[in-house]
């Protein structure tokens, strides 16, 4: 029942974000708002699940966010939902021309330093997580699947976040 309630909790906050962001800059758009509602949800989720879920889950949060951070790689070191509200705000854009631009967290924080500080904080979170993973289950599998989404941690907050300032 608490996985319930945290689940549909998140998912209305992040419906109400996504509304305020709609009405902030005056368009509607129906697949822009879909995809920032995803986006919101499941960043949502990353950030606060150690502090909604229990570890029961951890195996399902690491297979995620394993899925998500190699997404990045492929698609220029960007996350696959912001390229597609890029795509949509400027069908010009294409894949790695601004990787920190994000546009579902640049329209609520106007500075682009506090978009950063949320995204390392959820690379901060998928290690945390993958370091208790590792602690609870003795296994070699576990412990592989933890370090692999240690790494891919590591990877986007140099890549993505800390290479800006080279």
């Amino acid at each position: 029942m608490k996985f319930l309630n945290a689940t549909l909790s998140l998912l209305l906050i992040t419906f109400l974000m996504t509304i305020f962001i709609q009405i902030k800059l005056q368009i509607f758009n129906m697949k822009l708002f879909l995809i920032e509602w995803f986006h919101f949800t499941t960043f949502g989720f990353t950030l606060l699940y150690p502090l909604l879920y229990d570890k029961t889950y951890d195996l399902i949060y690491i297979i995620i966010n394993l899925i998500i951070g190699f997404s990045w790689l492929f698609v220029k070191e960007e996350c696959i939902l912001s390229l597609w509200e890029k795509q949509i705000i400027n069908p010009n854009y294409k894949s790695g021309d601004d990787i920190y631009q994000h546009p579902f967290l640049d329209n609520i924080f106007d500075s682009k330093n506090m978009t950063s500080v949320l995204i390392i904080t959820s690379f901060i979170v998928f290690i945390f997580v993958g370091i208790r993973y590792s602690y609870t289950k003795k296994t070699l599998d576990s412990k592989l699947l933890a370090l692999a989404l240690i790494i891919i941690g590591i990877h986007n907050i140099y890549n993505h976040v800390l290479g800006k300032f080279k």
